[in-house]
């Protein structure tokens, strides 16, 4: 497993896996740090960027083309 703290994170992924990842993105994003997040679906969007948030960080950023998505977090809490 990866360890150790970093400002920007980016991860080209199917959503089961983004959700498995969530909190070991909350472990290794720094404060002010940033998450992108592609390889979405369109219509899994929303389970996606309500589940970032509940941990703690703020979307800055969505896209949405021909039916797949992205998304930027920027993390706010300590």
């Amino acid at each position: 497993m990866i360890s150790g703290s970093f400002s920007l994170i980016s991860a080209n992924l199917r959503s089961p896996t983004l959700k498995q990842l969530a909190p070991h993105v909350v472990r290794m994003l720094m404060f002010r740090g940033v998450v992108v997040l592609s390889g979405i679906r369109e219509e899994e969007l929303s389970s996606i960027r309500d589940l970032y948030e509940k941990e703690g960080f703020h979307c800055i950023w969505e896209e949405k083309a021909t039916g797949w998505a992205g998304l930027v977090f920027e993390r706010r809490g300590s």
